[in-house]
């Protein structure tokens, strides 16, 4: 005789809600959640009540205490938290935007390089004006018979030449001022259209991929949901008897989840702040583009004014060369008139020599007088070739100053379309509202998806009742379980924006339902014995409604077993019969399991077993195994279960990877395992 006194069990359990049937035991999970024909009297109250008449080991009473059952579903969690922990998506998404702001509107940004090239142009100036008689006159005095007179106008002209070369340093000065703002301009220039180049290269594809992974990645995420069910300090008795067997049990499953409510607002969002971002960059690539190319095409090495600032400075020297070469002259002349006048020709010294270089005073004059005089403008020393130098300067119309003037204005001009161009791009408004004034007006407050924050528990009392009875000549074990329900929901919606789940659970209402279990039960001899079982739980219907008027519905739900027994194995199968839906968060269940132990006598067990959910074709199954050590019929059992597909994962590379500290990779690699695994340990002590 056999009689089963306590089981403590510390467990990661299977699905409370999803899998309606689990006892919660490490037998049960061991084989695959067979129990229906198969489990034993201490769990034949939540399994199936006719099995308290129909017990192969007959136990005076059996007492089960389970402490907890614990089952995260978190299965394919792991490749979307590694996109989110590897790609760094909502980072990436506000980097984007800060981006995207900072180099408009920002500190070096397209605004502010644009405003410092709009200076640098508006400030370009030339002027060139000349002071000086652009149309020299050679003395017409006889230096040596009217000579005062003579020097008086060789005087003007040297004074003349004078504000000649002093408006040639004064152009040069000015040239020069000319030529560094247009090297700032020309930096100025290439900075914007840098700026330009990341805006509408990097800057464009960035927003677009960020954006379109972070939809991907929200998608993804909303069509999942995490979830935890529980079963707490659940209790089971039993006296199992063929004439009247008795059970009561305790239980209280609990389901707390959360899950994203993506709604279509947010994408399009999204999408729209991706469009009026790429309208801001259109319109800054666009209108500040167009004006920048046009001044670099005006401050490049090959442009007009770089041409005609070049063509004026080599004016300058052609000039200063011709006035260089003219005073030469003039000062010939103006010393050997000093000398002339000092030592005049005698009968003594008929030709004077006052420079004693072989060549008389009178002569030297004269010969330089010849060059000043000379009307051809390309003799070197001639009054002719300043004034043809000048004209090449000072001409009105094809002047090189004035061709420079005009250069110099049209590109100035640009700095009044660069203004425009950027009044443009500051007063920008999006066609969706969400840039305004050229800067991304994105808040929180704009997103409407919300996080679903649930509870619900029920617990349970019940009392079984079992009788063997004969029908129609055939031996059947009949049992009840009518029942109390207290259901508790617990049911919350927060914005995005604002997740507080600090009053979840704080007011739970109960609601109490009366319901009834019922099962069946028979035996055959067949090399041991064949032992088949139908069980419906939660006979009466009814629908409990949410806080957030979510109506749940709770139905009947039909499982069958079949199995075989011997004293040293027992093998088994069952199906529900009916979907059973879920209550808030996972997908219906309608499970196939299947498993078996082998028994040395009772003292030692080895088990495994499997079970899918053929209500989804993606289910690809679960392993389940265990073992009893119970010596004398006191001792431990154990179980563990995994998904099949989890045999593929490298967990060797998993705890490396969290020794690394590579959550993302841990994550990814050990994504088969989440998704529904547990762990059973149970104390038993029997007689």
């Amino acid at each position: 005789m056999k009689k089963t006194l306590l089981c403590v069990a510390i467990m990661m359990a299977g699905s409370a809600f999803a899998t309606p049937y689990n006892a919660g035991d490490s037998r049960t999970f061991a084989m695959g959640g067979i129990g229906v024909s198969s489990a034993d009297a201490g769990q034949a109250s939540i399994m199936n009540p006719a099995l308290l008449a129909t017990s192969l080991r007959r136990e005076l009473f059996s007492l089960d205490i389970d402490v907890v059952a614990l089952s995260p579903k978190v299965g394919g969690f792991g490749a979307i938290a590694n996109d989110f922990l590897e790609e760094d998506i909502i980072n990436r998404g506000v980097d984007i935007f800060s981006t995207l702001e900072t180099e408009v509107s920002g500190t070096g940004g397209l605004i502010e390089l644009g405003d410092s090239l709009q200076t640098s142009v508006a400030s370009l100036g030339f002027t060139g004006s000349f002071n000086a008689n652009t149309n020299l006159t050679i003395p017409a005095e006889d230096p040596l018979t009217a000579t005062a007179a003579f020097l008086l106008s060789l005087t003007a002209l040297q004074s003349s030449l004078t504000d000649v070369s002093t408006d040639i340093t004064n152009t040069n000065s000015e040239l020069g001022v000319t030529n560094t703002t247009l090297g700032v301009i020309s930096t100025d220039t290439l900075s914007v259209q840098t700026q330009l180049t990341s805006l509408s290269t990097t800057t464009t594809t960035d927003l677009n991929e960020v954006t379109d992974d972070l939809i991907n990645w929200l998608e993804s995420f909303a069509a999942k949901d995490a979830y935890v069910e529980a079963s707490v300090l659940p209790i089971s008795f039993a006296l199992p008897s063929r004439n009247f067997g008795f059970g009561i049990h305790l239980s209280n499953s609990i389901q707390v989840g959360a899950a994203l409510n993506l709604t279509p607002n947010d994408t399009t969002f999204l999408a729209n702040a991706v469009e009026d971002s790429n309208g801001l960059l259109t319109e800054a690539t666009t209108s500040v583009g167009d004006v920048a190319g046009t001044i670099s095409t005006n401050t490049s090495t090959t442009s007009d004014l770089v041409t005609d600032l070049t063509a004026v400075q080599t004016d300058l020297t052609a000039l200063n060369t011709a006035v260089t070469e003219l005073n030469a002259q003039l000062t010939i002349i103006s010393e050997n008139v000093a000398f002339f006048q000092l030592t005049p020709p005698s009968l003594a010294n008929p030709a004077p020599d006052g420079d004693s270089d072989g060549i008389s005073d009178v002569d030297e004059i004269a010969a330089a007088k010849l060059v000043v005089e000379n009307t051809d403008p390309t003799v070197a020393g001639s009054v002719a070739k300043v004034n043809a130098a000048q004209a090449e300067i000072t001409d009105a119309t094809s002047g090189s100053v004035a061709v420079l003037g005009a250069s110099v204005t049209a590109l100035s001009e640009l700095a009044g379309g660069l203004t425009t161009a950027l009044d443009s791009v500051n007063t920008y408004d999006g066609p969706n509202g969400i840039i305004v004034d050229g800067t991304p007006a994105v808040s929180t407050d704009d997103l409407t998806s919300t996080v679903r924050v649930a509870l619900a528990a029920i617990q349970e009392v019940g009392v079984s009742v079992a009788k063997e009875v004969v029908i129609q000549g055939q031996t059947v074990s009949i049992g009840l379980t009518p029942k109390l329900q207290v259901i508790l929901i617990e049911d919350q919606s927060f914005g995005v924006e604002a997740v507080d789940t600090s009053g979840i659970g704080q007011d739970l209402t109960p609601i109490v339902k009366a319901n009834l279990d019922i099962g069946i039960a028979k035996e055959w001899d067949f090399h041991g014995r064949v032992k088949a079982g139908a069980t419906i739980k939660n006979i009466i219907p009814y629908t409990v409604t949410s806080p957030l008027g979510v109506e749940v519905n709770l139905r009947p739900k039909m499982r069958l077993g079949v199995s075989h027994h011997t004293d040293f194995s027992t093998v088994g199968v069952d199906l529900d019969v009916t979907n059973n839906s879920a209550f808030y968060f996972g997908i219906p269940t309608r499970e196939l399991s299947m498993g078996g132990e082998l028994s040395l006598w009772g003292h030692a067990a080895l088990r495994a077993g499997a079970r899918w959910n053929v209500s989804d074709p993606a289910e690809t199954g679960v392993f389940t195994t265990g073992l009893g050590l119970t010596p004398f019929g006191t001792g431990l059992n154990l179980a563990f279960w995994v998904p099949f597909d989890a045999f593929s994962a490298d967990y060797g590379q998993v705890i490396a990877d969290i020794s690394d500290g590579e959550l993302s990779s841990a994550l990814t690699t050990g994504d088969q395992l989440l998704r529904d695994f547990g762990l059973s340990v149970n104390l038993q002590v029997s007689w």
